[in-house]
This record gives C-alpha cells, structure tokens and sequence, in this order.
C-alpha cells in the first residue's frame, strides 16, 4: 500500500465530516508535521522529514566481487490516525 492510498481509504471513510487540514512550519532538520482533523472526531496525522540511509551492493568486476556502499536520501511519511493508532512508515526517493 501506497501512503496515497493509506490517507485516500482514510478520507473516503470520514467523507460524511467537514475537514481542514494543518502543517506545522519545516523546522531546522528538515522535519513538519500535517494534521488532517475532521469534524466527526477523526483526525490523520502525518510527520514528514528527511532521512538517510546506507544501500549496498555487491557486484562483480573481471570475476572479483566489490561491495560499493552509498549513503541515499529518502523522504519519509510516518503516519498514523484515530482509527488505528499504529505507526506506518512511507518512503519515496528524494
């Protein structure tokens, strides 16, 4: 599942309610926080930031095996809602 359609099935089921949606400034790391409050009590929480993370390879040159290692940027959405209060994580390529 998408986090497209993590808050799409979330919204859907909250369609009968009026709702407005609040973002936090960015702060210094990069991080902000959007919340999607309904007027049925329901509310979507999304914190959005930066992170990195090491990928790692091993591939094979003239028969000998090399490891290359690279640090990548990632965007990460952990979010949660009233419905199920379980952390899920999101991540696309920066």
């Amino acid at each position: 599942m998408t986090y497209l359609e993590y808050k799409r099935n979330f919204i859907q089921k909250h369609s009968n309610a009026d709702w407005t949606v609040h973002t936090s400034p960015m702060d210094e790391y990069g991080q902000y926080c959007k919340n999607y409050i309904f007027t049925d009590g329901a509310t979507l929480t999304e914190i959005n930031r930066p992170v990195w993370r090491k990928a790692k390879a091993t591939v094979e040159v003239e028969g000998i095996e090399i490891v290359l290692e690279q640090d990548v940027k990632l965007f990460e959405t952990e979010a949660w809602n009233t419905d199920d209060a379980r952390s899920v994580k999101f991540y696309e390529k920066w």
